[in-house]
C-alpha cells in the first residue's frame, strides 16, 4: 500500500513537471511566432486596419449616444455583442467598414447633428488641434510631450525631464476616450463636433499660429484650420481664432498675420463674427493669448483708429479680445484699444484675472470702458505629467462640483459670453472631452468616476442654456 502511494505521488509529480514544461514551450513558441509576425509588413498593416476598425466601432457608440441625447435619453446605448470570427472574416469586416464609412461619413454626421438643439453661440470653448498620431501624421505629436524642467535651476535635478512614450504613456494626468488621436483625423474631428453639439457649445476657439510658426512640440496649426472650418460648418458650429504667441509677434508682423488670416478664412461661413454695435458689419472674433508679451504700442498701432498700421474701419477690422492676467494689465485694454478681455486660466486664484473674487469688479470695469468681459471657467487643473513640480496649482475636480461652482460664478455676472477652458487641453487637465480609466505598469490615470466619461458634456449642456440670457 505504501509502495503504491509512493508510485502515485511520483507519477503525479512527474506529470506536473511535464505539463509545466509543455506550457513553457508553448508560451515560448507563441512569443517567438508573434515576434516574427510583428516584424512582417502584413501583420503591421493588419494591426493598423484593426485599429481603424476599433475606432469606427467606437464612433458608432458615439452616434448612438448622440441619438440618445436627441431623444432626451441620457442612457448609453450598448454596442451589439461580438461573436468569434476567423482572422480572414475580421479582415473582410474591416475592409467593408472602411469603405462604407468613407462613403457616407459626412452625411451621417450631419444627420445626427441636425437632430440636436441649436448650439449657444455665446458659449465658447478653447480647442487645441495640435495632437498627432502615426497613422495620420507619421508620428505622435503632443501626446509625447516632455516633462518640462523646473523654472528654478536649483530644483531641476529633483524632477524627471524625460519624454512620454505614447500610446499608453501620454503627457496628461487623464487618458482620452479616443486614445492618442490625431487632430487631422476627420473621424476624430466629427466626433469632437458632435460632442460639442451635445454640450450646447456654439464656438470653437481654435489655437492658431501663422503658417511658418508652431509650438515646440507640434507642427503648423494653420494647415488644419480649413479642415476644422469645413467640418464645423457641417455641424452648424462656428470657429474663432485663438492667436498663440511667438517671438516675432509685433510690429508689421501683427498686421501681416491678421491680413493673412482674414484673407484666407474671412469669407468662410463657419468663421465666427459679431457686430460691435447693432446694425454694424459683423467682424471676425479673435482671442489674443499672452497679448501682454507684445509691447503696448504695437497693439495701439494695429487697433487704434489713428495707429500707423490700423485695421479699424478696413476690411481687416476685427473684434480683438486681450488676455488679462495681472491687475496692471487693465491699462492695456484701453491704451491698445482692445474690444474686450478674457481670463483663460481654469485655476481659480492662479492669476488676478482667473480669481473669481475679482470678476465682479472686472465686469464693472468692462461696463465703464464699453468693452466685453469674458470670464473663463474650467473643470479643474492638473499638469504634473508635463510640469511635475507644479502641484501648487492643482485644482481638484471634486466630482464635477468645481466646474458647477465656476459656471455659477460666471452666470451670476450675466455677461454676454462665457468661455470654457477647455475642450481638449489634456496637458493641463482642463478638458471636458470624455476621459476613461486607464492603468499602466507605473501610472494610474485620473478619470471622471463615479460619473460617466461624457459627464462634463452633459453638465455643460445644462449650463449652456443660461449663457447670455
Amino acid at each position: 500500500m505504501v509502495s503504491l502511494r509512493r508510485r502515485l505521488r511520483r507519477d503525479c509529480i512527474r506529470g506536473s513537471v511535464i505539463f509545466a514544461l509543455l506550457c513553457t514551450a508553448a508560451i515560448f513558441l507563441y512569443v517567438t511566432i508573434d515576434a516574427q509576425l510583428e516584424s512582417t509588413e502584413e501583420f503591421a498593416d493588419m494591426r493598423r486596419r484593426r485599429a481603424q476598425f476599433l475606432q469606427r466601432r467606437f464612433l458608432r457608440k458615439v452616434v448612438d449616444r448622440v441619438q440618445a441625447v436627441a431623444n432626451k435619453d441620457s442612457r448609453d446605448v450598448p454596442s451589439p455583442p461580438r461573436v468569434n470570427v476567423t482572422l480572414d472574416e475580421k479582415r473582410e469586416e474591416m475592409k467593408e467598414e472602411h469603405m462604407s464609412v468613407q462613403v457616407d461619413a459626412d452625411s451621417r454626421f450631419v444627420v445626427e447633428s441636425n437632430q440636436l438643439p441649436l448650439p449657444n453661440y455665446n458659449l465658447h470653448a478653447f480647442y487645441y488641434p495640435w495632437y498627432g498620431s502615426p497613422d495620420v501624421d507619421g508620428e505622435y505629436l503632443h501626446w509625447n510631450h516632455p516633462y518640462l524642467p523646473h523654472w528654478d535651476k536649483k530644483q531641476v535635478d529633483k524632477f524627471r525631464t524625460d519624454t512620454h512614450i505614447p500610446p499608453d504613456d501620454v503627457g496628461s494626468n487623464f487618458y482620452p476616450e479616443l486614445g492618442a488621436y490625431s487632430s487631422r483625423n476627420t473621424t476624430v474631428l466629427h466626433i469632437h463636433m458632435l460632442q460639442m453639439r451635445m454640450a450646447g457649445i456654439g464656438v470653437l476657439v481654435v489655437s492658431w499660429f501663422p503658417p511658418d510658426k508652431s509650438d515646440q512640440n507640434g507642427r503648423s496649426l494653420d494647415s488644419v484650420m480649413s479642415l476644422i472650418l469645413n467640418i464645423a460648418d457641417k455641424h452648424k458650429l462656428k470657429v474663432a481664432m485663438h492667436s498663440e504667441p511667438f517671438d516675432e509677434r509685433q510690429g508689421q508682423r501683427l498686421y501681416d498675420d491678421l491680413k493673412y488670416f482674414i484673407d484666407s478664412y474671412g469669407n468662410h461661413p463657419a468663421l465666427y463674427k459679431v457686430e460691435k454695435r447693432t446694425g454694424s458689419p459683423a467682424l471676425p472674433f479673435i482671442y489674443i493669448y499672452d497679448s501682454y508679451l507684445t509691447p503696448t504700442e504695437n497693439w495701439t498701432n494695429l487697433l487704434h483708429p489713428s495707429g500707423k498700421l490700423s485695421v479699424r474701419g478696413t476690411e481687416y477690422d476685427c473684434v480683438c479680445i486681450t488676455l488679462l492676467v495681472e491687475e496692471k494689465h487693465k491699462s492695456l485694454i484701453q491704451q491698445a484699444n482692445f474690444d474686450g478681455f478674457y481670463t483663460y486660466f481654469a485655476a481659480n486664484g492662479f492669476t488676478y484675472g482667473s480669481s473669481q473674487r475679482n470678476w465682479y469688479s472686472l465686469k464693472q470695469l468692462a461696463n465703464q470702458l464699453g468693452k466685453l468681459f469674458i470670464p473663463s471657467i474650467g473643470p479643474g487643473y492638473v499638469d504634473t505629467r508635463v510640469r511635475p513640480w507644479n502641484r501648487v496649482n492643482f485644482r481638484d475636480r471634486n466630482h464635477g462640483m468645481y466646474y458647477a461652482s465656476s459656471f455659477q460664478e460666471a452666470l451670476r455676472l450675466k455677461t454676454r459670453f462665457v468661455s470654457i477652458t477647455s475642450f481638449n487641453e489634456w496637458h493641463e487637465g482642463t478638458q471636458i472631452e470624455p476621459a476613461v480609466p486607464k492603468m499602466t505598469s507605473d501610472f494610474t490615470y485620473l478619470d471622471y468616476s463615479p460619473h460617466k466619461p461624457d459627464s462634463y458634456l452633459e453638465a455643460t449642456r445644462t449650463w449652456a442654456k443660461l449663457v447670455g440670457k
